[in-house]
């Protein structure tokens, strides 16, 4: 400011004039009446998120005197008092000498007094608390106090529109003065001095406040942004806890969590609902409660190494249900950190119950296979040596008297070889090697005729009692083999009360259904017939049970026993597509089920009706086997019998043979396995020579189904090794007399 300012601010006031407050400093500033702020005017342009108001003072400008509040000056007044009396007035040099300039001079903050060409042309000391310098500024155009390009582009705008309207107005932006930077804060009021209108601007240095909003803000977006993170690590953490729970309880393995101590701390759905427990029931208890007694034994060693090595896979433990029932199952295990527990392991258990099920069912298919392969390669050389030991037996016989003493030892080779061939029997059919000939069957009447048997067999002091289903469903199955199943059966109960009892056989109408099956994964639910046959004897163990079935496991002693009669009776019932189950307990008996499928067809009882064919004849028969002594045996037979016979020792020959003689041929009897030309080739080319040829296959080899099938329809008969004499002297004439 010019000199003459200076000077003038020390005068005297004027007398008459109100009492001045003496300029407080900056660091004592009195309190004053502002208007308050409304709306926004924003000039700073860089600071976009400071909210600073737009002020409209509709007021008078008041100054509170000596800290007052009560007592104010009204500037207006001073304009009038001082001013408007005077003849001329220059208000840039003769500001200072009025009242008016003395209550600028006293304002504790920066005042300007700006013209219409919107220069500079009064400021006052407070000014100095924004720059020293501050004199520099007059003389230049207000909106260039402004740091900005926007802010001095809204400053223009503001003051142009005070000066337009008259109406105060409100600034706020990043003010620069004499190349110092403040915030600050300006009230703009459009004044009347004589008659030239100015601009009073009063300035508020809010750096400090201003710095502080801008850190409040920048706190609180941090804060903001702090807890916004916190919140949503929390709800990650939440989604994350819930979805691991989510994974947890609905996981399709059994899971535990367990401490190191053994406790338990959870267990998800699938486990309790496997193992029937309740989270109470569980929760806090020792892995004990779930083991049996062999795993509680195993299971400390697996755990240990679990919880040192921090983990463990294929753990093999036997698990117990809430009702006593095992399962087997493998355990693998991890050991980790849970913020309740602590360090815990973590159990997943896969329930193989079903899969060692099924294991043991391939092991056992296996079994069966590999003995029906074995059975069915030596089945043919066996029964054929079997042949020439019952056919020269029966041979013999025939020219004996009864009364001979040689007869009777005669008699005893036979049965002897005839329990071979039963035994080859046996084990032809437990491996399924034998073809069965099913029909529409009712039950009730071989368990009547076969009942009827047993009484006559079994001893008098073993009670037979027999209950059977009035209306008993129809069944598809062999007769001879069901036979063959009560029989057995029977036997082996019979065998398990040598000090008598009761033998007890019974029919039922059943439906299985899918709770039931559900544990035995061969079956389907439906109708099915119970065949239970059940004794007062001596019982077995579990561990026996587990053998029963198998071929030749038995508990008696050498010599009394093959230890084939239930696997027949296990690979009987699978043929005809059954169930067997077994219930037995030391010293409290047995109880056997066999379920056999139910079908919709009603069938009568057969009516017994065979005949004595004639066994004697003149005609030509050809016989081609590889066996020597079975063609000497048969070729002496039947000459015996008045027939003529010619012999061939494979296909190829028995074919040549038939070239030459096939006129004089009335029936071929033909073995099925042999070198060079097998039977079913050398018959194919038989047929060739003579669509109408009678022929009978002799064969100990098991034939399958598709061989049976092209046998049945091409051959006379079939006949199985060893047989008869008398059996073979029927076969031939039945078959000879058919058209």
């Amino acid at each position: 400011m010019s000199e003459n300012n200076k000077t003038r601010k020390d005068q005297t006031p004027d007398t008459g004039s109100p009492d001045l407050p003496e300029r407080r400093s900056q660091e004592d500033p009195s309190p004053h009446a502002w208007p308050e702020p409304r709306g926004t005017e924003d000039v700073n342009g860089e600071f976009p998120h400071l909210d600073v108001s737009d002020w409209e003072a509709q007021q008078p400008i008041r100054l509170s005197v000596n800290g007052d509040s009560t007592e104010t000056i009204d500037l207006n007044s001073l304009f009038i008092k001082d001013i408007t009396d005077s003849g001329s007035f220059d208000i840039r040099g003769d500001i200072w000498k009025s009242t008016f300039g003395r209550v600028l001079q006293a304002l504790p903050i920066g005042a300007l007094l700006v013209d219409q060409d919107l220069s500079i042309v009064v400021a006052n000391e407070a000014c100095g608390s924004i720059s020293p310098d501050y004199e520099d500024v007059l003389g230049s155009q207000f909106h260039t106090l402004y740091a900005t390009e926007y802010g001095r582009k809204k400053a223009h705008s503001v003051i142009k529109a005070v000066l337009a309207d008259r109406r105060p107005r409100g600034l706020f932006g990043m003010q620069e003065v004499c190349g110092k930077r403040v915030w600050g804060r300006a009230t703009l009021r459009s004044i009347r001095i004589m008659s030239e209108r100015f601009v009073l601007v009063l300035l508020e240095n809010i750096t400090r406040e201003t710095e502080q909003l801008i850190l409040n803000q920048q706190q609180k977006k941090a804060l903001e942004k702090e807890i916004s993170d916190r919140e949503l690590s929390e709800e990650a953490l939440r989604c994350s806890e819930a979805r691991f729970r989510q994974i947890y309880d609905k996981a399709p393995l059994m899971m535990l969590s367990v401490d190191r101590d053994g406790t338990i701390c959870g267990a998800n759905d699938k486990c309790l609902h496997d193992l029937g427990y309740s989270q109470n029931e569980l929760l806090g208890r020792k892995m004990d409660i779930l083991l049996s007694k062999e795993s509680k034994v195993s299971f400390p060693q697996s755990f240990h190494t679990l919880w040192t090595t921090g983990e463990i896979h294929d753990c093999s433990s036997r698990y117990l249900k809430k009702d006593g029932s095992p399962i087997e199952a493998l355990m693998d295990g991890v050991v980790l950190e849970d913020p309740a527990w602590g360090p815990i392991s973590l159990l997943t258990i896969r329930d193989v119950t079903h899969e060692l099920f099924l294991e043991k069912q391939l092991r056992e298919a296996q079994k069966m296979e590999a003995l029906g392969t074995l059975a069915g390669g030596v089945a043919h050389d066996f029964n054929n040596l079997l042949q020439i030991i019952f056919g020269y037996a029966d041979l013999a016989m025939m020219r004996l008297e009864k009364e001979s003493p040689n007869y009777q030892g005669l008699r005893t080779i036979r049965e002897t070889a005839r329990r071979g061939s039963e035994l080859v029997k046996q084990v032809l059919t437990f491996s399924r090697r034998v073809e069965s000939n099913p029909r529409p069957f009712d039950l009730n009447h071989e368990v009547m005729k076969s009942s009827q048997l047993l009484e006559r067999t079994i001893p008098k002091m073993i009670a037979i009692e027999v209950d059977l289903e009035d209306r008993l469903r129809t069944i598809y199955a062999d007769p001879i083999q069901i036979e063959q199943i009560i029989l057995n059966l029977a036997v082996n109960a019979k065998d398990a009360m040598p000090d008598g009892g009761r033998l007890k056989i019974e029919t039922r109408n059943v439906s299985l259904d899918a709770q039931y099956c559900s544990r035995y994964p061969e079956v389907q639910p439906g109708d099915f017939v119970r065949l239970t046959v059940s004794d007062t004897g001596q019982g077995m163990e579990s561990r026996v049970m587990e053998h029963m079935f198998e071929p030749f496991f038995s508990t008696k002693k050498p010599g009394e026993g093959t230890g084939l009669g239930l696997s027949i009776v296990f690979g009987l019932v699978k043929i005809h597509g059954g169930h067997i189950t077994c219930r037995s307990e030391r010293g409290k008996g047995t109880v056997i089920d066999i379920y056999f499928p139910a079908i919709d067809q009603q069938v009568g009882w057969p009516v017994d009706a065979t005949g004595e064919m004639p066994a004697f004849g003149t005609e030509t028969i050809l016989l081609i086997d590889d066996e020597e002594f079975v063609r000497q045996w048969g070729k002496e037979l039947l000459s015996h019998a008045g027939y003529t016979v010619i012999d061939a020792v494979n296909g190829r020959e028995g074919l040549q043979i038939y070239e030459e003689k096939g006129d004089e041929i009335s029936l071929v009897i033909l073995d099925l396995i042999m070198p060079e030309m097998g039977g079913k080739q050398c018959l194919e080319e038989l047929l060739r020579l003579n669509p109408n040829l009678k022929a009978v296959i002799a064969s100990g080899f098991p034939i399958d189904r598709k061989i049976k099938e092209f046998l049945d329809k091409n051959a006379k008969a079939l006949i199985a090794k060893p047989f008869h004499a008398n059996e073979l002297l029927r076969v031939v004439r039945r078959t000879i007399d058919r058209d």
